[in-house]
This record gives structure tokens, C-alpha cells and sequence, in this order.
């Protein structure tokens, strides 16, 4: 695969996470506000600061209704939070509401389905913690379900995947618990991974074994699929392009898995030469992001893992460093503080 190399770019802004692409357009979030950016032409539309946010504001996003959709936590011991809607093209605020629930970022957080916007957290002055669900083109607040702890949210196929302390709940579109997973360890806390093929791998960890216990669930039925054992700790995983395969960074190291088959699939650079930072899932394979720990500049690489076997296909050498990898309509987003590098396929069709 040939690949033609942009940048860098200096983005203005400092690095950019959580994004979601509307077509060519991308919106990040930064620290204080977002902005949008035009991934074909590779140049910027434009930012906004959200002033009633703190210096370093959660990380979490959703797209729902053609809407970018965050929140912010400021104050969060004295008043409702506010979650805002967001139009990707002109980053105007299509509206801000004010909930009852505060979020930590990466736990608890946001998610949407087509047509509703799912909200967590903890509200303080009730002492309380509460789920949320609003209407995506008013920000009308539809119900409130207080009570239950989560770590995570996630929705998909149809069910919101609600992982609490002790047990994996899963709701219909009104809250009501269709399914309930109890924990199969003694440790508290879920940790949740989208995967293809109407899957998702839940994770819960086994403190007296020191491992991590993963099941993978067909999110259709609710089935379990398949389990596999992780003694890495508790790390993120990224779900593949082929059902059941995820992929995870620990101590510099990629570990592939087969969770539908219980095995793992390989580990790749575990020399001293190569840090992997950040892995994605593209058409071509894993895509991972790697620091070249012998150099001084530590320039950057992306090399392509083959989903199946773990063989390295391809290495591109940025030039630069880099910190942050996505995937985005058919493009790889690359950022090194306020730069940016855009990698696209020659003759590429988007997602």
C-alpha cells in the first residue's frame, strides 16, 4: 500500500483527542474547546474555547444527529454540568443544556445511539449518581435514572452497555436492565472494548491472580462468544477488523489476541529499539504508532501489523515525533502537540 504523507501542520491548537468525522470534517477536542478540521484539504475550519470549562477538561465525545457532543466540569460541586451540541462545520452551539451529573472523563462519560445521547455521572450535591438520556437536536432531557455506578458506557446494537463496580449491566433504550453479567473475580470495575462483528470484549480484573478475565459478547444476543485470560494488567484494547481480534499495548509492546478462539495471536517489538505508543484498527491491518527510542529526536514510526498472523506488513518514517494516532474516513490522524500529520491511501475510498 502506498501512502501519501501531509505535513505537519501546525494545528494552532494544542493536541487534539476523542474526535468524531462528519464526512471530510473532523472535530477534536483540546484542552479548553474544540475545532474542526477539514481532512481533505488538511487545514482548519475552525476552533471555540468553552469558557466554562478547566484547564484540562475531560476527554470524551459522542456524534449523534450529525452533532459533535461533549461536556464539561467546571464546578462541579456546586451546579448542573453542561453538555454541549456542537454543528462540525461551523462549530456553532447548536445547544447547551445543564444536567444533574458530573463526569470523571475517561470513566463514566458519554455515548449516543442514532437518536438519543446517554449521559453518567456523579452529582454532588444530592450525593447521587445519574443516568441521563436526551433528545440529540434539543438537548431536552428525556428521563433521569439515578443510583447505579459505572465506569463505563458504551452504546451499540441496540443496548447500552452499563459496566458498573460489580456487575456488567445492559439496558434497553429506556433504561430498563435487559441482561445482567456478574463479576467472575475478586476486583471491581469493568472495562469495556467495541469489536466487529456486533461484539464487545468486557474485561474484569482478578486481583488475587494479578491477571485480567475477558469475555466476548455478541451484543445482538448477549452471548457469551468467547474468554481469554490477559496477566498484562489493566491496559486498553482495541477491537480489529475480524470478529474476535483485538490488539493492546503493554510495556512498550503490541499483544495481538483471537478472543473467539481464547489464544493469543503473537507479541511484536519487544526489543529496546521501538516504543509503541498507540494502535488503531484500519482496512490494512493495525496500525501502530511507534517511537524510535535510540535515536535522540526519537523520530516516529507507523508500522502496519497484519490482523491474523501479527507479520509486520509495512513502516512508514514520519520525520518528526508524534504522541496520537486515530482513524478517521479513511485517513490516519497523526499529532505531536500542536502539529498534525494526515496519512491517506493512494486511490482511498472513506469508511
Amino acid at each position: 500500500m502506498s501512502w501519501i504523507v501531509e505535513g505537519p501542520v501546525h494545528a494552532g491548537e494544542e493536541q487534539g483527542w476523542v474526535p468524531q468525522a462528519f464526512g471530510e470534517t473532523a472535530v477534536f477536542r483540546y484542552s479548553q474547546g474544540l475545532f474542526g478540521w477539514d481532512l481533505n484539504r488538511n487545514k482548519k475550519l475552525w476552533h471555540i474555547d468553552l469558557l466554562d470549562d478547566v484547564p484540562h477538561g475531560n476527554k470524551q465525545s459522542a456524534a449523534c444527529a450529525g452533532y459533535y457532543v461533549t461536556f464539561s466540569d467546571i464546578d462541579k460541586y456546586k451546579r448542573p454540568g453542561p453538555i454541549y451540541a456542537i454543528d462540525p462545520l461551523n462549530g456553532e452551539t447548536i445547544w447547551r443544556t445543564l444536567v444533574e451529573a458530573h463526569s470523571r472523563g475517561f470513566e463514566e462519560g458519554i455515548t449516543a445511539s442514532k437518536d438519543a445521547i446517554f449521559y453518567h455521572g456523579r452529582y454532588e450535591p444530592k450525593e447521587e449518581r445519574n443516568l441521563i438520556k436526551l433528545d440529540p437536536k434539543t438537548g431536552e432531557q428525556i428521563w433521569k435514572k439515578p443510583g447505579l455506578p459505572a465506569n463505563q458506557v458504551i452504546w451499540q446494537d441496540e443496548h447500552l452497555f452499563f459496566g458498573g463496580n460489580h456487575h456488567l449491566f445492559v439496558m434497553n433504550d429506556e433504561g430498563e436492565i435487559v441482561k445482567r453479567f456478574d463479576k467472575f473475580a475478586d476486583g471491581v470495575g469493568w472495562q469495556l472494548t467495541p469489536g466487529a462483528g456486533h461484539t464487545m470484549l468486557a474485561g474484569y480484573a482478578d486481583y488475587a491472580a494479578d491477571r485480567w478475565n475477558y469475555r466476548l459478547i455478541d451484543t445482538r444476543t448477549l452471548e457469551v462468544l468467547g474468554e481469554i485470560v490477559d496477566t498484562n494488567g489493566n491496559i486498553p484494547y482495541v477491537g480489529g477488523c475480524e470478529r474476535g481480534h483485538f490488539a493492546a499495548i503493554d510495556n512498550k509492546r503490541v499483544f495481538l489476541f483471537d478472543v473467539l478462539n481464547g489464544r493469543k495471536i503473537c507479541e511484536q517489538f519487544t526489543d529496546d529499539r521501538y516504543k509503541a505508543e498507540r494502535v488503531v484498527s484500519t482496512p490494512y491491518g493495525y496500525a501502530v504508532l511507534l517511537v524510535d527510542e535510540t535515536q535522540f529526536v526519537q523520530p516516529a514510526h507507523i508500522a502496519f501489523l497484519d490482523e491474523k498472523s501479527g507479520e509486520i506488513t509495512e513502516m512508514i518514517e514520519l520525520g518528526g515525533g508524534a504522541t496520537e494516532l486515530f482513524w478517521l474516513n479513511g485517513r490516519l490522524v497523526v499529532f505531536y502537540a500542536y502539529y498534525l500529520y494526515l496519512l491517506t491511501p493512494e486511490g482511498r475510498s472513506p469508511d
